[in-house]
């Protein structure tokens, strides 16, 4: 794992760190947790019933493929966050016959409160660092278990919260001017539970069109579209770049042996990085940028270069 970027933000030159989080470029992870799934307790709640069906073929076998086309990292939280990326983008749910807040993208994943944990100690380690949590996907939760999981991340990062009120206005959310103070993670959470919480951001709050396509060139045509027309509001808020390409069942069902990390991310993160390596960082331009196994590809790199665009033109 490379970790030349474990620090990345609090190296960046004097001027860089003046500028708002919502105008550079941040490399982002694309279903975060799903690195380490769990074959052994089936298919998970979010997928329909075809993928079901697949996962309960041949003693095992079906829950390989459905195992290959679900992991979407390589890397654990932590390992994400040393290799350079400050967007993790967390899919949730109750794992049924459990109290248990797990990962999900097809199987089961960590616990969430286990793998947040490394997030928290590597905050501890480098405290001039920035993160984003969003969590946008649900599944299998009730009010009581919202509560539950809203309730553990305040004891878990406590201080460390950016809370709504904070007496920063988007345009002020500078690492020059969050380093005077305990802030260093701002959580976003798409569910009406938290909506009276202080300590939590609205999902509408980020927004991160999503391409839904397996098609490299629809993907290009979409972002390019978002881009030009300038469908990102001029209003300080972050925005998060999809570079990932969504395979179909069609895919899947004629490439069982493949994988989403052979079969799908190359042409996606080849695709995306050729294209935003063109864009430049800034109110209406380029933010977070989220990708699939963000490992591989100069993905990280490429991102965090584009920030070199801001010193030139300055």
């Amino acid at each position: 794992m490379d970790t030349r970027y474990r620090s990345w933000m609090s190296e960046l030159p004097g001027h860089l760190t003046r500028v708002p989080l919502s105008c550079l470029a941040i490399p982002g992870s694309h279903d975060s947790g799903a690195y380490a799934l769990d074959k052994s307790a089936g298919v998970s709640v979010d997928e329909p019933r075809l993928v079901s069906f697949l996962g309960s073929l041949c003693c095992g076998a079906g829950l390989s493929v459905v195992n290959r086309w679900s992991v979407t990292q390589d890397l654990s939280l932590g390992q994400q966050l040393e290799a350079g990326i400050r967007y993790l983008d967390l899919r949730v749910c109750v794992k049924p016959q459990t109290a248990d807040t797990h990962f999900l993208h097809g199987l089961y994943g960590t616990k969430v409160l286990t793998a947040l944990k490394e997030v928290k100690d590597f905050l501890d380690k480098n405290p001039k660092e920035f993160i984003l949590l969003d969590f946008n996907h649900f599944h299998n939760m009730d009010a009581i278990c919202h509560k539950q999981l809203l309730t553990d991340l305040k004891t878990l990062f406590g201080a460390l919260i950016m809370p709504v009120d904070v007496n920063m206005s988007p345009w002020r959310m500078t690492l020059e001017n969050i380093w005077e103070t305990p802030m260093r993670v701002m959580i976003f959470y798409s569910d009406d539970t938290s909506a009276n919480m202080k300590e939590f951001w609205p999902g509408f709050a980020i927004p991160s069109p999503w391409p839904n396509t397996s098609d490299p060139r629809v993907l290009i045509d979409f972002l390019e579209n978002n881009y030009n027309a300038k469908h990102r509001n001029n209003n300080g808020n972050f925005y998060v770049w999809q570079g990932v390409l969504t395979p179909g069942a069609g895919t899947i069902m004629s490439h069982l042996c493949g994988s989403l990390k052979e079969s799908v991310v190359p042409r996606a993160s080849l695709a995306f990085l050729e294209w935003v390596g063109s864009k430049e960082p800034g109110p209406q331009g380029i933010n977070i940028c989220l990708g699939d196994h963000v490992h591989l590809h100069d993905f990280i790199p490429s991102v965090i270069r584009l920030n070199d665009k801001i010193q030139r033109r300055n």
